[in-house]
C-alpha cells in the first residue's frame, strides 16, 4: 500500500510554517519561512497576500516537497 502525507501551512504575523506528516502523525520534515509586515499608517498593520501569503506557501511546499523526496501525487490533504 501507497503511504499517504499531509501537509499543513500557516501564514503567522511575522512568519509562514509548514509541516509535512505520515497519516498516523510522525512529523516527515518541517520549513520556517520569515517574513515581514507593513504598517502603511500608524495602527494600521497589513500583509501584502501575493507578496507575502503566495509566496511563502509556493517556497514552503517546494522545500518540504524537495527535502522529503515524496511523489507529489501522495499528499492526501492540505
Amino acid at each position: 500500500m501507497v503511504k499517504g502525507y499531509l501537509l499543513g501551512v500557516d501564514i503567522g504575523t511575522y512568519s509562514s510554517k509548514g509541516v509535512l506528516v505520515q497519516e498516523e502523525g510522525k512529523i516527515i520534515t518541517q520549513q520556517v519561512v520569515p517574513h515581514g509586515m507593513d504598517m502603511p499608517k500608524p495602527g494600521y498593520f497589513e500583509h501584502d497576500a501575493d507578496r507575502v501569503w503566495w509566496h511563502d506557501f509556493i517556497v514552503i511546499v517546494k522545500n518540504l516537497l524537495n527535502i522529503s523526496g515524496i511523489d507529489p501525487k501522495q499528499i492526501l490533504g492540505i
